[in-house]
């Protein structure tokens, strides 16, 4: 399994984004520091690149997710998946049997 098991992050976990977490109560598990996993600088496409650049830089930078942005706010998030699906649609072919190498 890919997923690391965070001690005390479970299904029903309360996220709080704040630098200052509300007193612990009882037996509840310390806050988890965000900084540690948070990528701080994510790769971001416009909603006016070209999927073929798209594509492109996915290949080139071995990417599996990317941030897409209008006038500097956040649309969405392409996947290496969703990149992997528009290609087969170019090409008419199962996503499933496209890999990057």
């Amino acid at each position: 399994n890919a997923r690391k098991v965070q001690d005390g992050v479970v299904s029903n976990s309360i996220v709080y984004f704040t630098e200052d977490p509300p007193p612990l109560l009882g037996n509840s598990p310390c806050p988890l520091k965000l900084r540690r996993i948070l990528n701080l600088s994510p790769f971001t496409v416009t909603d006016h690149t070209p999927m073929e650049t798209v594509v492109d830089i996915f290949r080139k930078l071995g990417l599996r997710q990317c941030l897409v942005t209008r006038s500097g706010r956040l649309l969405g998030i392409l996947t290496k998946k969703d990149v992997l699906r528009h290609m087969a649609q170019m090409a008419n072919q199962d996503p499933e049997s496209i890999m990057f190498n």
